[in-house]
């Protein structure tokens, strides 16, 4: 007992170290987030502690109580959910999105709307970065997944299924959902309901998630990091004459986007 008590708080104290080095790294290469010059037209490259603390704090906590959290989601806020949410839990909202994104782009040609241009564009950008950069971050991490049955603070495994019982860390869904509505909260300039579109779209999920509580948290922050990246990099760009390239999957269960390429021929 002794012995398990003192692996799980060296795991605490290494994966505490890792989220401090990460969100260092993070927030050192990227606009400050969160932020009291949002908007400003020359974004601050100095590490922001206040947002460090912000995320790697709750990690911290998420990570030491992630079994008994988690479960608790599993068991009570899943059933809940699937049952008060009816038909919603039959949709395939990565399809959707796709599809959303590829019906915006003829739309914002035909209408010439320029935010709806830069958001169609930004949307499409941080999606495919976002994917990427989570599914990447699996293979080398190789956290075990609930269903895993190795507890929460089994990692270092190698994966042969991009899609296996050792791709926990962090959550993909989360990553990209909020990456996403990161991009729509700045072009509606209203970042609250950006949120809250993330959270639908991640919490309205088919099954349950599979993933430690903390694994939700990093993707989140993550994904807001990679949307406000690409909204810093991208915002002021011409589209009018660009390929849109966009995320699709070939097979239901890619974990790697394909990539799509869309331009309206004048």
């Amino acid at each position: 007992m002794r012995s398990a008590a003192l692996n799980s708080c060296s795991n605490l104290v290494i994966i505490f170290i890792l989220t401090l080095f990460i969100f260092t790294s993070l927030f050192a290469s990227s606009p400050r987030f969160p932020s009291s010059n949002i908007g400003s037209a020359t974004p601050s490259s100095n590490v922001s502690y206040d947002a460090l603390l912000v995320w790697a704090l709750p990690a911290l906590v998420l990570y030491a109580y992630d079994e008994p959290l988690t479960k608790a989601y599993e068991t009570q806020w899943v059933p809940q959910l699937k049952y008060h949410s009816g038909g919603l839990l039959a949709i395939n909202r990565d399809y959707a999105m796709f599809q959303t994104l590829k019906f915006l782009f003829v739309v914002q040609e035909g209408a010439k709307n320029k935010p709806l241009q830069r958001f169609v564009y930004l949307a499409s950008d941080a999606f495919i970065e976002a994917n990427i950069i989570s599914q990447s971050l699996k293979q080398v991490v190789g956290r075990a997944r609930p269903t895993a049955g190795q507890g929460a603070y089994s990692w270092g495994h190698s994966n042969t299924d991009l899609q296996g019982p050792y791709t926990s860390f962090p959550s993909t869904h989360a990553t990209t959902y909020f990456a996403v509505s990161t991009i729509l909260g700045k072009s509606i300039k209203n970042e609250f309901l950006g949120d809250i579109f993330g959270a639908l779209n991640f919490f309205v999920m088919r099954e349950d998630h599979w993933h430690w509580m903390s694994d939700m948290w990093v993707g989140y922050g993550l994904g807001k990091w990679i949307g406000n990246l690409v909204w810093e990099r991208r915002k002021n760009e011409n589209f009018d004459n660009a390929w849109l390239i966009y995320p699709t999957f070939q097979h239901q269960n890619d974990a790697y986007p394909s990539i799509g390429f869309w331009k309206i021929i004048r």
